[in-house]
């Protein structure tokens, strides 16, 4: 039963790593497209 209980907290963690990385690489690319918007019409 103790095994159990591990495998589903080292599953949950992948989840919510998981799931944190999503959302940061959601912001990330906002960031860079509005970067490269501004980029590409020369005002800063």
């Amino acid at each position: 039963m103790k095994t159990f209980s591990f495998i589903f907290a080292i599953m949950f963690w992948i989840v919510i790593t998981a799931t944190i990385l999503m959302i940061f690489l959601e912001i990330a690319r906002f960031i860079f497209l509005r970067i490269i918007k501004r980029i590409e019409y020369g005002y800063w």
